[in-house]
């Protein structure tokens, strides 16, 4: 009598903000101070992050205070003309 047994198993795909890592085959979040906004299964490293904004890991892009950002996909900032105007400081 041979016995069986069922085996699940759940493939969990990165995310945004994730890049694989090929030698532990397995998703790391970018760390504070970097981030990627880039398809998780084709990004292999982190940015750094661009001088006008903060970046708290992963995805996690805004504006500094002062400034003020198109999209999260342009990462391009612009200092605000009347500061008053930009008071959201970022954008998580």
């Amino acid at each position: 009598m041979t016995g069986s047994c069922d085996l699940q198993v759940r493939f969990m795909d990165c995310e945004i903000g994730d890049i694989f890592e090929t030698q532990t085959r397995s998703c790391s979040s970018c760390p504070a101070g970097s981030y990627t906004i880039h398809n998780p299964d084709t990004a292999t490293f982190c940015n750094e992050c661009p001088e006008n904004l903060e970046c708290i890991g992963g995805n996690k892009v805004g504006p500094k205070a002062g400034y003020w950002m198109y999209s999260l996909e342009a990462l391009t900032t612009v200092k605000c003309p009347y500061s008053p105007a930009c008071l959201y400081k970022n954008l998580f």
